[in-house]
């Protein structure tokens, strides 16, 4: 049998925390095509925006490492009422999603995706880049499965909102 995908809140282990630091430009950096306006390398060598310090700090966010057999894969942060970022309608925001390039399309972020939705119950959202169609496509292919309701997609400023419920049905 497998061994399960198990989510590192990072604020609460020092090794996992500092794995995020080191892999949270990955993420930005693979953004940037679809937002260059958003998404940039500092004249110091950066990438910016750095949201991971208020990830980090704010008890009502998540910052989760993805962990397979010991080993960190990737990682979700999600944010809970009384998160800023959140719409009204919801309890949740998966706000940031990321699995390592290498492990991609080998059915990781599927079970990761699954893994957060399954520790969370209650109204969720999450948003896309409209112009990141391999995030869209994989969105619209996972969350049919993982959502205990019927998905809901609408789109605007360029975003694709996703809203749906996770827990019992």
């Amino acid at each position: 049998m497998e061994t399960p995908l198990v989510l590192v809140n990072a604020r609460d282990d020092a090794t996992h925390r500092e794995w995020l630091k080191h892999v949270y430009a990955f993420y930005l950096h693979d953004l940037s095509p679809f937002a260059k306006d958003e998404y940039r390398l500092s004249a110091a060598g950066r990438w910016e925006p750095d949201h991971l310090p208020y990830w980090l700090s704010q008890p009502f966010c998540h910052p989760l490492v993805l962990v397979r057999r010991s080993v960190p894969i990737g990682f979700a942060f999600v944010g809970r009422r009384p998160f800023p970022f959140l719409s009204e309608d919801v309890e949740f925001r998966l706000s940031e999603f990321f699995v390592l390039r290498a492990l991609r399309r080998s059915g990781l972020g599927r079970e990761a995706a699954n893994a957060v939705f399954a520790h969370f119950s209650g109204a969720f959202e999450l948003t896309v880049l409209g112009d990141n169609a391999p995030a869209l496509a994989f969105w619209r292919t996972v969350l049919p499965s993982a959502a205990a309701s019927p998905v809901r997609e609408s789109t605007a400023r360029g975003l694709v909102r996703f809203t749906f419920a996770t827990g019992p049905a």
